[in-house]
């Protein structure tokens, strides 16, 4: 993904557009820059009041399994390691102390806690 137009070159286009007498597509032009970016920076002027780019919050979520859940599924397989992931996720969704997980929720907990599913023959 590229980088943030700069607040100079931001500031510039909104003022090229205010002074009137052009249309969106010419200030684009000028700039080099697409329409859709003319259109979105006027209505963050509008909307927002500011020209600054907005924080970048993409990612992941939030954990839905915390320490303390983590600790009660290790509880969990040190009573009884065979346990599947649909089962533990069950278990989890009723008596757990966060919210409704789904079984990747419930795998990437397993994979943080280094617990395995292999199985060797003696």
């Amino acid at each position: 993904m590229p980088a943030p137009l700069s607040l100079d070159l931001r500031t510039r286009i909104i003022s090229a557009y205010e002074t009137g007498g052009v249309t969106q597509d010419e200030v684009a032009a000028r700039f080099d820059v697409g329409v859709a970016t003319v259109v979105r920076l006027v209505a963050r002027k509008r909307r927002a009041g500011t020209l600054e780019p907005a924080p970048n919050i993409g990612g992941r979520s939030l954990r839905k399994v915390d320490e303390c859940g983590e600790e009660l599924i290790k509880c969990w397989l040190r009573a009884d390691p065979s346990l599947t992931i649909f089962e533990l996720t069950t278990r989890f969704n009723e008596e757990g102390p966060g919210p409704t997980i789904s079984t990747a929720s419930m795998s990437r907990a397993l994979i943080r806690l280094g617990w395995t599913r292999k199985k060797r023959r003696l």
